[in-house]
C-alpha cells in the first residue's frame, strides 16, 4: 500500500423467546412454567420454539430463570407488561444475559420497584432469546483518548474482520488480492465499497439501511453512476445512526472494543501487550493476510482489531476535541476518512489501540478491510 496515490496517515498517540408470555402473581411462589404467547407489539427474532421460563418473587425482587435454546450464542432479553400494556424492555437485570451459549441455564434478577418506582400488579413476562451471529455486545462505558474522556453507548460488533466469502456472497465479487482461502479478510476495498457493502446487506436481510447518497436514497442500485470514484464524494454519504442496519463503527466505538471496553486491561495491542499474540503484522505474517481469528482474542472476544488489514471507520480525520465527549461522529468536511488498527505489512507501533490512521475514499490497497457493527439485533 505503500505505492499508493494516497498513504496511510498514521497518527501515534501515546496515550494517545418469542419466550413464553407469563402471567405471575406477586408473592412467593414460582409460578412454573407459563403456556407460550405471541406478544403483540414485539417481533420473533428467531425460528426457535418458545422456551419454559420460571419466575418468582422474593422479598420485593424478581428471579428468573430459562435454559437458553441449542446453538447460539444468544443475547436474552425479558420485557414486562401490566395487564394487556404495552411490552417494556426491562433494564436493571441481574446476571449475565449476553452471549449466552446454547444450553446453559439462564438466572436474572429485576427490582421492579427501582426500575419503576412503584410495584404495580399483576405483571407479566416474556423473553427473547437472539442469535447474535457472531458479533459482539459492546456495553456502553467511556475511555480516554488521550486528549478528553469519551462516552460510548452500547452496540453490536462483529468478531471478526469481514471475510472475503461474506463480501463476495452480498457483492457478487471477490476484489482482493490475497484470494485462494475465503475466510481471509477481504481487502482491496475503499470506503465507499465498504459503505455500498453495509447498505446491501441490509436491505438483503430486510434491515433499514443506514446510509444515504445525497438525494438518491438509501438504495445503492438508485445511486448515479460514478458516485465512488470522486474522492470529493463522499461528504455526500450521510448516517442515520438509529437505523437497525449494518454501518462503520464510528472511531470512538472501534477504538472503546479493541480496547476491550469496560472489561479492559488496557492492553498496548487489543487483547495483549505481547503483539505476536494478537496480531499479523510486518514481522510475522510472511507478508500477506491471514484467515480471520486465527490469532488471540481480545477481552471482549473480538480478534483482529490489531494487525492483519486496516479497518474503515465512518469518521472523517480531524483532531480529537477536547473536553468530554459523547458518542462522537467525526467532523463534517475534511479530505480523509480514518482507518484503524494496522496490518500485515506494517510494525508493531502502527498496530496499537491508540494509533490512528487514514486515507481517501477512493483507496483500495490489499492490506485495507472493515468490519461491521449494528445499533440491535
Amino acid at each position: 500500500m505503500k505505492s499508493l496515490m494516497c498513504d496511510i496517515y498514521a497518527l501515534f498517540i501515546v496515550a494517545c423467546l418469542i419466550l413464553p408470555g407469563m402471567a405471575c402473581s406477586q408473592n412467593n411462589a414460582n409460578t412454573g412454567p407459563i403456556t407460550p404467547e405471541l406478544p403483540v407489539g414485539v417481533t420473533r427474532i428467531s425460528d426457535i420454539p418458545p422456551l419454559s421460563v420460571d419466575a418468582r418473587l422474593v422479598n420485593g425482587i424478581w428471579e428468573f430463570e430459562t435454559t437458553a435454546p441449542a446453538g447460539g450464542p444468544w443475547d436474552i432479553t425479558i420485557y414486562w407488561r401490566l395487564d394487556e400494556g404495552n411490552w417494556q424492555r426491562i433494564e436493571l437485570l441481574g446476571g449475565k444475559l449476553r452471549r449466552v451459549q446454547g444450553g446453559s441455564k439462564v438466572f436474572a434478577t429485576w427490582d421492579q420497584l427501582m426500575e419503576t418506582g412503584s410495584m404495580p400488579g399483576p405483571v407479566r413476562f416474556m423473553a427473547d432469546a437472539q442469535d447474535t451471529k457472531g458479533y459482539i455486545y459492546v456495553e456502553g462505558g467511556s475511555f480516554n483518548n488521550g486528549r478528553s474522556d469519551v462516552w460510548i453507548s452500547s452496540f453490536y460488533i462483529h468478531q471478526y474482520e469481514l471475510s472475503q466469502a461474506e463480501y463476495q456472497t452480498v457483492m457478487g465479487t471477490n476484489p482482493s488480492h490475497f484470494r485462494g482461502k475465503l475466510n481471509r479478510p477481504v481487502e482491496r476495498v475503499s470506503w465507499y465499497d465498504a459503505i455500498e457493502y453495509c447498505n446491501r446487506r441490509s436491505i438483503r436481510e430486510g434491515l433499514t439501511p443506514c446510509y444515504r447518497y445525497g438525494n438518491y436514497g438509501t438504495d445503492p442500485d438508485s445511486w448515479p453512476s460514478g458516485w465512488d470514484e470522486d474522492d470529493n464524494n463522499h461528504t455526500l454519504v450521510t448516517c442515520s445512526w438509529t437505523a437497525n442496519g449494518y454501518r462503520l463503527p464510528t472511531e470512538a466505538e472501534w477504538e472503546f472494543a479493541a480496547r476491550g471496553g469496560k472489561l479492559t486491561h488496557n492492553y498496548s495491542y487489543s487483547g495483549s501487550n505481547t503483539i505476536g499474540d494478537v496480531a499479523w503484522y510486518s514481522e510475522n505474517s510472511r507478508s500477506r493476510s491471514h484467515e480471520v481469528g486465527t490469532k488471540q482474542a481480545n477481552e471482549l472476544g473480538i480478534y483482529d482489531m490489531s494487525g492483519n488489514v486496516w479497518e474503515w471507520c465512518w469518521d472523517i480525520l480531524d483532531y480529537y476535541l477536547s473536553g468530554t465527549q459523547t458518542n462522537p461522529k467525526g467532523v463534517d468536511s475534511g479530505s480523509y476518512r480514518v482507518l484503524r488498527g494496522g496490518d500485515w505489512d506494517y510494525d508493531a507501533v502502527t498496530c496499537t489501540v491508540s494509533t490512528r490512521g487514514s486515507n481517501c475514499t477512493t483507496v483500495n490497497g490489499s492490506n485495507v478491510g472493515f468490519r461491521v457493527v449494528r445499533n440491535s439485533f
